[in-house]
């Protein structure tokens, strides 16, 4: 076999069959994934190869590569994070939210439960990779919809040229409980792929990607006073590409990629307990809250020499390369009023 790894593979057949709405949901056809949520985005999801989904330590050693990026979970430093049964776990120190990949753009899906090839790294319980829909396809909307969750998605792409320009968006909605107005999550999703050959030699990709995400916990006529939300968003760009310059059988790979993530996020609660504040007035309740935000920076790099040459009877396949990754998070961090806390 040309590939020794202990892998799962899903084509986009498998994942229109199931009816998924993001990564999470699909990973239910891979044995040995342990999952417990319905299908949909009504509460975060994560995933841990080999261990139970609510593991952190494993999920965390869960790396996930989409089209050569890997989407780190790193650099995030919150703790206050909606959590619980009817939110799910908390993916800080853990893997990444899986409802902010949606499935309808997926191409292909490779779980790698074993030991993968050398040229994956900072990683401890396998390797998720992605590669989504690119190249010339029919112009297509979707719409999906349940009690729960409602989504649409508008993908294609068409030739200029010998190049090609594919494009997919994606809209999605959740409403945790249908008794409640005001405790919904909206995921708005995007993507511009350019395809183009450079010469002979040389193929390149290049991607443009961009995620809202609203996540809103003020449910009208609740007794608590209930109101938390997350609102961020996420830019990217990456780009990649195979130089072969000479021969068929030896070739350069590289990619890069650069994406920042906006964390806006707010939780608060009733406090029934005296405070005395500066004004020096006496309160027997207030409303205490901490905020949360952040700016994730994810910039790197890879570049690959592969070569296959002959001595005898005997087939060598050589792999060389290097790595580089830069993570940090640049934002306020955490916010607590002092007086209100």
């Amino acid at each position: 076999p040309r590939d020794f790894a202990t892998k799962t593979d899903i084509n986009s057949g498998e994942i229109e069959h199931y009816q998924a709405t993001n990564l999470g949901d699909v990973l239910d056809l891979v044995p040995g994934v342990q999952k417990s949520a319905n299908p949909g985005i009504t509460k975060t999801s994560q995933i841990a190869i080999r261990a139970g989904e609510g593991d952190n330590i494993s999920a965390f050693g869960t790396k996930i590569i989409i089209d050569g990026e890997p989407i780190s979970n790193n650099s995030n430093l919150q703790f206050e994070y909606l959590t619980g049964s009817k939110f799910g776990v908390n993916p800080a120190g853990g893997s990444v939210d899986l409802r902010e990949i949606p499935a309808d753009n997926l191409e292909s899906i490779s779980v790698i439960s074993g030991m993968p090839s050398v040229r994956y790294g900072d990683f401890s319980n396998g390797i998720i990779e992605l590669k989504t829909k690119m190249g010339v396809a029919p112009h297509r909307v979707k719409i999906k919809n349940n009690p729960e969750n409602t989504e649409a998605n508008f993908g294609g792409g068409f030739s200029i040229n010998s190049n090609y320009l594919s494009y997919n968006a994606n809209i999605a909605r959740s409403e945790r409980d249908l008794r409640l107005v005001g405790d919904e999550y909206t995921r708005f999703t995007t993507q511009l792929v350019y395809g183009v050959n450079h010469s002979d030699d040389w193929t390149a990709k290049y991607k443009v990607k961009g995620q809202f995400i609203n996540d809103e916990e003020e449910p009208q006529g609740d007794l608590l006073r209930t109101k938390d939300y997350n609102r961020g968003y996420t830019l990217g760009f990456n780009t990649w590409g195979t130089i072969k310059p000479f021969n068929e059988i030896s070739s350069f790979d590289y990619n890069a990629y650069i994406s920042m993530q906006k964390i806006n996020s707010m939780r608060s609660k009733l406090i029934t307990e005296y405070l005395i504040t500066p004004d020096h007035d006496t309160l027997g309740s207030y409303i205490g809250k901490v905020e949360n935000k952040g700016i994730e920076w994810l910039a790197g790099g890879r570049l690959e020499w592969k070569n296959i040459f002959y001595t005898g009877d005997y087939i060598h396949n050589f792999l060389s390369g290097a790595e580089v990754q830069y993570e940090a998070n640049t934002g306020e961090g955490l916010v607590l009023d002092t007086v209100y806390n």
